[in-house]
């Protein structure tokens, strides 16, 4: 992946080159959406972690689950030791639900190709769940005990697809999601994320076309994404974690997001009113895109409060012609900047605040506001800089 001329273009261009050769797969994949509208709310467990294709057999899988709450697949398709792992629920006053329980020492999921994508509304896809999570306090946090990643060998473009309002991701660890080597990764990487918000595919969306609504409401917190749940960098890192294509209010919170060669959250056509609090993000921007939080598109109202963001390979923070202001305040930002000698935080546009960050130990200066063309009315104020 390279390094610098990634600088110079958006992502809803760079995804633009890559339509010729993705288009006709996904056209059929989105296609199954139509049939989630009329899903029944669903409580599902999941008590098996094979994967492979849909069949009636002893276990109810993830991609089975996840094609249940989406519509896709009905209870009667199921074994009878599968059907008792579904309840209907339409108490349910947010949406479906997916739940596991799976097999101890049995808790990692290896993908032999990519999930379906979450289209049911309000589902909740939650980790928490499993027995034992909450037992043993980790350094980063609450340890994920469920573990989505590629099946050695296997390469796999996104972890979770999210094309739904309000779906809320809890208690999971996701990595190893990268581009197939056979694509030009300055490009194709920029489709690929640990877990993708998005009102539609964006490998669907032309250049020039009406952005479709923002997806509204999505959820992720208490999730490692990037990082197994032993804490250490996998052989294979994602090439990104969170990437908001398309989506309005959305919670990043209480999430620990390392390790990967891109950025740890990066932004594209709409990311307005976006919280990202309380998430520890490290070790970001290893070989590419190098920013820890890389924020492009509409960010209006978005808020990045009280994170520890260290050790990325460019900036902590890099706004690149966006709309709209955000609020950066109280973070700990230090060491970041060992790729590429640049400040910790790149403003471009008018308006955003600054305020009570601490910034240490950074390979360039603290902040640098640039012109696009003017940037006006940015307050930075009560910060503290060190080394």
């Amino acid at each position: 992946m390279t390094t610098v001329w990634l600088r110079r273009f958006s992502v809803v261009s760079l995804l633009s080159c890559l339509l010729p050769t993705v288009l006709p797969t996904l056209q059929a994949a989105d296609a199954q959406g139509d049939a989630a509208a009329a899903a029944p709310r669903l409580q599902v467990l999941v008590n098996s972690a094979q994967d492979g294709p849909i069949a009636p057999d002893q276990g109810l899988t993830l991609r089975e689950a996840i094609a249940l709450t989406n519509g896709e697949l009905s209870v009667d398709r199921l074994s009878p030791q599968e059907a008792t792992q579904v309840q209907t629920a339409q108490q349910l006053e947010v949406g479906s639900e997916i739940g596991f329980n799976l097999p101890p020492g049995q808790t990692t999921i290896y993908l032999k190709e990519a999930l379906p994508p979450l289209r049911s509304i309000g589902l909740s896809l939650d980790g928490t769940t499993q027995p034992s999570y909450g037992k043993s306090i980790a350094t980063d946090g609450l340890r994920p005990i469920v573990v989505i990643a590629p099946a050695p060998g296997t390469e796999i473009l996104r972890g979770l697809t999210i094309l739904a309002d309000r779906v809320a991701v809890r208690g999971l660890s996701l990595y190893g999601f990268t581009q197939p080597n056979d694509k030009r990764p300055a490009v194709g990487s920029l489709l690929s994320a640990d877990i993708l918000v998005a009102r539609q595919l964006p490998e669907l969306v032309r250049s020039g076309d009406r952005p479709e609504p923002p997806l509204q409401g999505v959820i992720l917190e208490r999730n490692w994404l990037g990082i197994a749940p032993n804490g250490e960098a996998p052989a294979v890192p994602s090439d990104f974690g969170i990437s908001i294509f398309n989506g309005s209010g959305t919670l990043i919170r209480n999430n620990v997001i390392a390790n990967h060669s891109g950025s740890g959250i990066i932004t594209g056509i709409n990311a307005q009113d976006t919280l990202i609090n309380g998430n520890r993000i490290k070790r970001n921007g290893l070989t590419g895109m190098a920013d820890a939080l890389r924020l492009e598109g509409n960010i209006s109202g978005t808020q990045i409060i009280a994170n520890e963001i260290r050790e990325s390979g460019g900036s902590a923070i890099y706004l690149f012609k966006p709309e709209g202001a955000v609020t950066i305040q109280e973070n700990q930002i230090a060491g970041n900047g060992n790729l590429m000698k640049q400040a910790a935080m790149v403003l471009m546009g008018s308006g955003h605040q600054v305020l009570e960050n601490t910034i240490t130990s950074q390979s360039g200066p603290g902040v640098v506001v640039a012109a696009y063309p003017k940037s006006n009315g940015i307050i930075i104020k009560d910060n503290r800089f060190s080394n």
